[in-house]
Parts: structure tokens; sequence; C-alpha cells
């Protein structure tokens, strides 16, 4: 069973204060939201499959709509159930997204030779063997790598500032060589909201919206702005729906009442009990 889930109240509150902004829902965006599928499940039109096919909680779905899917997208998709899939449908693996996918680093290293290293040198998982084979990184792309700080320190002058600006764990290289940060990288950076908080004039909206820690920014939106489509993609916007979660268990406990006393089986009880006084 899907959690249920319902908008976050202060995102609620700024579609209504500025409806000009919320228009359009960007369906796109709203697909590659993990958080959005039990919204999704409700309102199947609104699925975007090649979006979808990359969304690591939709594999329920995923399995049941194999037709539907981009193989493409699925590639990078996380869960280990899509990488059974694609395991299981290895003529129609993409290896230049798979590349990039941290739970398929046992398929890469089995697969040397298909690896597109640009994106392999930005896999989480690949940096052990990238230590063992620098000359296979690709610097630019190593840049993005969480994994890969201690290698980027040693080799400052082959760091990409666009894509070491999106590491969320290159917050301390960053404080200390500020002149290193793109702005418009960093604005979508989850680890980088003190570095966005003191200098809100730096900040880059389209992508700010897109940042699962910077909920509480988007009330500096300005007033001109108008595309928040990113936004749509952003789990943060999402929060558990109690009261419904509560119905559901409601639901269901009244389901397991009724099959627990069913007559049938307290009949069968009370001849159980018989028989055991008896003996």
């Amino acid at each position: 069973m899907t959690i249920p889930m319902k908008i976050n109240p202060f995102v609620k509150d700024l579609m209504e204060s500025r409806k000009s902004f919320f228009t359009n829902c960007n369906l796109c965006e709203l697909s590659k939201n993990p958080n959005a599928i039990y919204i999704l499940e409700k309102h199947p039109e609104n699925i975007r499959w090649y979006f979808l096919s990359a969304n690591p909680n939709a594999l329920h779905l995923i399995k049941s709509n194999l037709n539907k899917i981009s193989w493409y997208m699925l590639s990078k998709n996380t869960n280990p159930h899509a990488i059974s899939i694609l395991e299981s449908n290895p003529t129609k693996i993409v290896w230049q997204s798979l590349s990039m996918n941290s739970s398929a680093i046992n398929i890469l290293e089995k697969n040397l030779n298909r690896i597109d290293w640009d994106w392999f040198s930005a896999n989480p998982a690949a940096v052990p063997y990238l230590e063992k084979h620098p000359e296979k990184i690709v610097w630019d792309f190593l840049s993005m790598n969480p994994n890969a700080i201690h290698l980027l320190e040693a080799n400052p002058d082959k760091i990409n500032r666009y894509y070491i600006s999106m590491n969320p764990n290159a917050i301390n290289l960053l404080e200390a060589n500020p002149d290193m940060i793109e702005w418009d990288f960093l604005s979508c950076n989850p680890s980088a909201i003190k570095l966005l908080e003191s200098n809100l004039d730096k900040i880059n909206y389209l992508h700010l919206v897109g940042n699962p820690n910077a909920l509480h920014l988007f009330k500096n939106i300005p007033d001109d702005f108008k595309s928040i489509s990113y936004m749509y993609s952003n789990p943060s916007i999402f929060e558990y729906d109690y009261k419904e979660m509560k119905n559901n268990m409601d639901v269901i406990r009244e389901e397991l009442l009724i099959k627990a006393l069913h007559p049938n089986r307290v009949i069968k009880w009370i001849e159980d009990e018989n028989e055991n006084m008896l003996n």
C-alpha cells in the first residue's frame, strides 16, 4: 500500500497567495517526484511514463506497465527492483544512463567495455574503481561525485566549478574557495542552505524551487519570477497525510475484525475449547 501524501501546508498557502505562479502543474516534473506516487496513483492520466521510469518509488507501477516505460530512464533508476528488471532484460539496458546508477555497480564492473566514462565518473559507487584506474577519470563529471571529495581536494586544478557547486559534500571546499562557487548551480544544492541564506541576492530561483531543503526560502521568490516547473519534482512539497493514514488503518482494522470474528471461526474456537476441556 502506498503511503498517503498531501501538499505541504506552507506550499499550499504559497500557491493560494501567488496563484499566478501555479496555474499549471508540470506533470513531467511531478512524475519524477518520489513523494508524488500516491497522487499519481489516484490520477494515472497525469503520469508521464518517460519520467516515472526513473522514479525509485514507482516500481510497482513500472512492473505493471513495462510497455509504457523508457528503458533509458529505467537504467537510471536506483531501486534494486529496477536493477532486477534490467538484469532480466539486458538488451534493453541503456549503458550511458546505467553508468551513473550507483545500484548497478556490479553490472558495470562486469561490462567495462560498455561504460560511459563521463557518467561513470559521477557515479558515487564507482570511486573505488576510479581510485585504482585514475586514467579513466573524467574530472568534469567527477566534480559532482559526492564520494570523490578527497580526490577533488587533491586535484583542485581539475575541478569543474559548475559541477562542484552542485556537489552536496563539497560545501567545506566551496566555503574555503568562494571564487569556485557558481550560484546558479549552488541554488539546487541541498547542503548549501546556509550559504544561500546569506546570499539571497545571488540565488537562482529556477533551480532553488527544486531544492528539498530550501522550502522556507520560497517566500523570497521575486514577484516577476515566471517559472516554478522544477518545484513539482521537489519531494519536500509533500508530507505524510496522517488523517488519511488513520482512515486506511481503520478500514484495515475493521476488515481484520470481520475476518477474525466470522461466525465459522468463532464456532471453531468454541469447538476446540470444548474439546480441550474434555481432554
